[in-house]
């Protein structure tokens, strides 16, 4: 309870200072809820939802209503596709191999480094409840240098949308489509890659396998849980390929519900493959992502929006491409992701001390100091948090780099 109540006031002060609104009558958070490690993220959600100096005490379900800054709790059972283990492959487990993670991987590290199953409501948040609420803009593409935030928002719109009543179809990474698994030639010409389509049949039926199950195709043929069952089940590349895509243009076909498509690392359909062709025995072609069929129908920012619905992407990195290399993107798409300003990192700070991360009271130096070498960047906090918000700045990392790697080896050796 002490270190809540520190933690508290600290982030008080800091929004005196700083000139920041407040909202009376918070209540600190119980000291169960600041237990350091890490619990199961599912058994923890109904605790976390606590209205705390940090946290708004909503659920991902009433986000559309939670003040910004703030924290909110989710259920990644909602959202399976953007964990680790979805991808897991059980010969590559008996082999002792690499697993896959084409997983949310900014959510992920967020949720296991504090334990909690929450994340913070910032502005752009906000932005994208209020679209996704109007329809006034019904193409989004998500621009923001890397670490700015861009998945996690992208993640909390998916995982809004499913909570209150939408269809959500979501690729996490659309690296999954031009690496990984095995690939087969159609006899068009183009290439299928059956793994990366069953990740999204498989991931659709998981988390609406109700919803599918009561909308139709347009043929009123059969059940969009029966064209993804039959899919996953199919053998032939092609025909899997053929039903994830069908399964796509589907839900951005209906109008009995709300829809919404969403695709992360977006610029990876327009990149480069790891497959190749052989061409002869000293020379393999590499593929390009044109010459893939789920590519090609992925490339939702080509496509009209949902007839009900909207479709936000995200690309994988920030900044400005030349002419020949930029994604192609409808006009007036882009919304704008920025770096967490001062406010948004003496939240975190607040919260990272709370859930155990870090082991200082975040004073208002600390918090600027943090901000400051940071530069706003989200993954760079969470990462280097036990670092950018110690108290005495054990590396040196507020004397430049040079001054930090002469106080690491000093430390090294064991001088003082």
């Amino acid at each position: 309870m002490q270190r809540t109540c520190s933690a508290a006031r600290s982030l008080l002060q800091f929004r005196a200072c700083t000139g920041a609104t407040w909202v009376n009558g918070l209540t600190a958070v119980s000291s169960s809820s600041t237990v350091k490690g890490v619990r199961g993220l599912a058994e923890v959600a109904a605790e976390d939802t606590k209205e705390t100096p940090w946290h708004s005490g909503h659920s991902v379900a009433t986000l559309h209503e939670a003040p910004t800054t703030r924290y909110f709790s989710i259920d990644p059972r909602a959202v399976p596709e953007a964990q680790a283990d979805f991808y897991e492959e059980a010969y590559l487990k008996k082999e002792g191999l690499t697993q896959p993670n084409y997983g949310c991987t900014g959510v992920q590290r967020e949720l296991a480094s504090s334990g909690h199953s929450m994340l913070q409501h910032r502005p752009v948040i906000k932005t994208l409840l209020e679209h996704a609420q109007s329809l006034r803009k019904r193409r989004i593409s998500l621009q923001g240098w890397t670490g700015s935030g861009k998945s996690v928002a992208l993640y909390s719109l998916v995982a809004w949308a499913r909570a209150n009543d939408w269809v959500a179809l979501y690729v996490p990474s659309a690296f999954s489509m031009v690496q990984g698994g095995t690939f087969n030639r159609g006899e068009d010409g183009l290439f299928d890659m059956p793994q990366a389509a069953r990740y999204i049949l498989q991931s659709m039926l998981q988390a609406h396998a109700g919803d599918l199950q009561a909308l139709r195709t347009a043929d009123g043929a059969q059940s969009l849980a029966e064209l993804a069952g039959a899919g996953v089940r199919n053998t032939t590349a092609a025909d899997v390929v053929a039903a994830a895509i069908r399964l796509k243009d589907e839900l951005a076909g209906q109008t009995q519900r709300r829809v919404l498509l969403a695709v992360d690392d977006y610029n990876a359909l327009y990149h480069r493959t790891t497959y190749g062709e052989a061409v002869h025995p000293l020379h393999r072609r590499q593929l390009q992502p044109d010459e893939l069929r789920l590519v090609q129908g992925f490339r939702l920012m080509e496509q009209p929006a949902p007839a009900n619905g909207l479709t936000v992407t995200a690309p994988t990195c920030g900044g400005r491409l030349p002419a020949a290399l930029a994604v192609p993107l409808p006009r007036n798409s882009r919304v704008s992701v920025p770096r967490y300003n001062l406010q948004e990192v003496a939240t975190a700070a607040a919260f990272y001390y709370d859930t155990g991360v870090i082991t200082d009271v975040p004073t208002v130096p600390i918090v600027q100091r943090a901000f400051a070498l940071s530069n706003g960047n989200a993954k760079e906090l969470r990462h280097l948090a036990a670092v950018l918000l110690a108290e005495n700045d054990p590396l040196g990392h507020s004397l430049g780099h040079k001054a930090a790697d002469a106080a690491k080896r000093r430390m090294l050796r064991g001088e003082a």
